[in-house]
C-alpha cells in the first residue's frame, strides 16, 4: 500500500523512507508497488526515495502537557544544533560557515532579498536587521505572497532567500521557481531535508530542530534566526574580525542563558514561568492586545501578536514602538492590554517614552525587560524579566531570550481560555495552498 501527505512529517510513525514528488508527477499506487509518470508526457520516470534523519522519539510528548510545551523546552537544543550544522568548529576564525553553494551565494551577493510567509516572515525581519547593521549589504523582506504578483526590480548580484519551516509553503516555492526562470540564483532555508523547496532551490541551509509537531512554529522559527545571525556573523567577519569575534563567543555561550531562563524541564517553578502565568491570569479576559517594540523587538512583537491569534483566538496586533501615536492609540483603554517588548539595548529609552503615552490612556501595561530594570518594572502593571546579557554586542541576542517569553505568554493564556492549543482551529502545519 502508500500514503500520500502534503508533508513528510506525518508519515515519520509509519516510515522514514519518504517519496518526494516532483512538480507535475503523477503518482500510480497498487497493492504492491508505487509507479510515477509525468503528467504532462505520460511518461514512466523513477523517483529516489530519502530517508527521514528524525527520530520516532521525538514525536512523543516526554512529559509535557503539549507538544508546543515540549518545543518551546527544547530552543536552547535546536539553537546548539543548528549552529553545529552549519559551521565548521575546527576553524579558528568566528561564524566559518561549513563551505557549500549557498556560502558561495553570500560571497558574491550585492543584495539579498528574503521572501518568507507568516512566522518564517518575522524570521526574515529580523534577519533584515542582523545583516543590514552588521554586513553592510543591502536587504529588503517581502511576503511571499506579495513578491510574486508585483514586479520587483532584480539587479545583477541579487540573490533571493525562501524561507520555509516545511519547505513545502506554495507562495514560497513558486517565487523560487519564478527567480529560476529569471535566472536569479536562489537559496532554501528549511527544517525538511528532501523537501520540494530545498531540491528546486540553488542551494540550501537546514535547520536543525527536528520535528516539530504544534502547529504554531516556535523552536523552528528560533532554528530560523539562527541561521540569519550566522549569515550576519559570515560576512561580517569579512570587514570585521574582531567584533565579530564578540559576537560569536556572545553566541556559543547563548544557549546556557537561556537553558537556565527556561529551567530545566516542564512544571518545574522558574522566574519565567511565575511571571508568564502571574500576567497570563491577569491578562485573559482583557478586550485584546497591543504588542510594542522597536529594533529588534519590532519583529519579535509581530511574533508574539501571530501566536496569541494562532493559539488563543485574541484580538492582538505587533505594532513598532513610534507607529502607536499614528491611529491605533485610539483604541487604548483600560480593556486593552499593551506587551512592552523593552530589553536593555539601543531603543529601550524611546520604547519607555512610547509605554508612558499608553499608560497615560489607562492601558494594562505587561512589561518584558531586564530583570534589573526596576525604572521599567515601576511603570508596568505586569512584569517578565529577561537575563542579563552582559556585553554590548549581546544586545543583537536578545530577541532569541524574548522568543521563549512571549511564545510562554502566548501558550498561558490558550490554556486558560481552553484552546486546542497543538492543533488550532482552520490551521494546517504545511500551507500548501496559494
Amino acid at each position: 500500500g502508500a500514503m500520500l501527505a502534503s508533508d513528510a512529517q506525518p508519515l515519520l510513525e509509519i516510515t522514514s523512507d519518504v517519496v518526494f514528488l516532483e512538480h507535475g508527477d503523477l503518482v500510480v499506487a497498487t497493492k504492491n508497488d508505487i509507479s510515477f509518470q509525468e503528467l504532462n508526457s505520460g511518461k514512466t520516470v523513477t523517483r529516489q526515495s530519502t530517508k527521514l534523519d528524525w527520530s520516532v522519539e521525538k514525536l512523543n510528548k516526554q512529559g509535557f502537557p503539549h507538544y508546543m510545551l515540549k518545543e518551546i523546552y527544547e530552543q536552547p537544543a535546536v539553537f546548539v544544533d543548528t549552529v553545529n550544522g552549519l559551521i565548521d568548529r575546527a576553524r579558528p576564525e568566528p561564524f566559518s560557515m561549513v563551505p557549500q553553494p549557498g556560502v558561495e551565494l553570500l560571497d558574491k551577493a550585492k543584495r539579498l532579498i528574503l521572501v518568507a510567509c507568516g512566522t518564517s516572515w518575522h524570521a526574515a525581519l529580523l534577519g533584515k536587521y542582523w545583516l543590514e547593521s552588521l554586513s553592510k549589504i543591502p536587504v529588503s523582506v517581502d511576503l511571499a505572497s506579495e513578491f510574486r504578483y508585483r514586479n520587483p526590480v532584480l539587479s545583477d548580484g541579487t540573490v533571493v532567500i525562501g524561507i520555509s519551516q516545511s519547505g513545502e509553503t506554495a507562495d514560497t516555492l513558486a517565487v523560487v521557481r519564478e527567480c529560476k526562470k529569471l535566472c536569479v540564483p536562489t537559496v532554501a532555508i528549511t527544517n525538511v531535508r528532501g523537501s520540494t523547496l530545498s531540491r528546486e532551490a540553488d542551494a540550501v541551509f537546514y535547520t536543525s530542530a527536528g520535528p516539530e509537531i504544534g502547529v504554531a512554529a516556535t523552536k523552528t522559527f528560533t532554528s530560523q534566526l539562527v541561521v540569519m545571525v550566522l549569515f550576519a556573523g559570515y560576512l561580517y567577519n569579512r570587514s570585521s574580525s574582531a567584533n565579530a569575534m564578540l559576537l560569536f563567543d556572545e553566541m556559543i555561550r547563548l544557549p546556557h542563558i537561556l537553558s537556565d531562563y527556561l529551567g530545566s524541564e516542564s512544571g518545574k517553578e522558574n522566574s519565567l514561568l511565575e511571571d508568564v502565568k502571574k500576567a497570563a491570569r491577569a491578562l485573559v479576559n482583557l478586550r485584546g492586545f497591543f504588542l510594542i517594540g522597536r529594533g529588534y523587538s519590532f519583529p519579535m512583537a509581530l511574533e508574539g501578536a501571530l501566536k496569541l491569534k494562532e493559539i488563543a483566538y485574541v484580538y492582538a496586533e505587533g505594532y513598532a514602538g513610534g507607529e502607536l501615536k499614528h491611529g491605533p492609540i485610539a483604541m487604548i483603554d483600560k480593556n486593552m492590554a499593551v506587551v512592552v517588548l523593552a530589553p536593555k539595548d539601543r531603543w529601550r529609552e524611546k520604547t519607555i517614552s512610547n509605554l508612558q503615552e499608553v499608560k497615560a490612556r489607562g492601558a494594562i501595561v505587561l512589561g518584558i525587560g531586564d530583570a534589573a530594570d526596576s525604572e521599567l518594572r515601576s511603570l508596568c502593571n505586569h512584569w517578565i524579566r529577561l537575563p542579563e546579557v552582559p556585553s554590548p554586542v549581546g544586545e543583537n541576542l536578545l530577541p532569541f531570550l524574548l522568543a521563549p517569553a512571549i511564545q510562554l505568554l502566548s501558550y498561558e493564556i490558550a490554556v486558560l481560555r481552553g484552546t486546542d492549543v497543538d492543533k488550532p482551529r482552520n490551521l494546517a502545519k504545511s500551507v500548501t495552498v496559494e
